[in-house]
């Protein structure tokens, strides 16, 4: 997992506009450049604990991008926060990989910033 790139943006653009991505998300009309690159700065503007991380996959060659995730609001005086994964990369679901950031997230949610409740929303 890595820090959100601006390159990263047009992607996200893509994957946000493709239905079977949109099922199971809060987000359901499509994305345009404009408005994810106002998301993004927004993100920057924030509290970098709800940072939207970029899900990255190592190739033979070099790393690809195939998702994202964060804790979204958090919220650390009741000490909890909102889980959000998506594979945005169709060819890499159903292989693992959303279970592995799962674990480290919620690692992180729970021992690093000792979080007491992590929660993950499905509309």
């Amino acid at each position: 997992m890595r820090a959100i790139e601006r390159d990263d943006l047009s992607r996200f653009v893509e994957w946000f506009n493709e239905p079977g991505i949109l099922e199971d998300l809060k987000v359901f009309l499509p994305l345009s450049m404009t408005q994810e690159e106002k998301l993004y700065e927004n993100m920057l503007a924030s509290d970098p604990i709800g940072h939207t991380l970029a899900i990255d996959l190592r190739t033979a060659d070099d790393w690809l991008h195939i998702g994202s995730a964060g804790l979204h609001q958090p919220d650390m005086r009741n000490r909890n926060a909102e889980l959000g994964i998506v594979i945005g990369d169709k060819r890499y679901w159903d292989k693992g990989h959303g279970t592995d950031v799962m674990h480290t997230l919620l690692r992180h949610s729970f021992l690093t910033l000792n979080l007491h409740r992590v929660f993950l929303v499905s509309v």
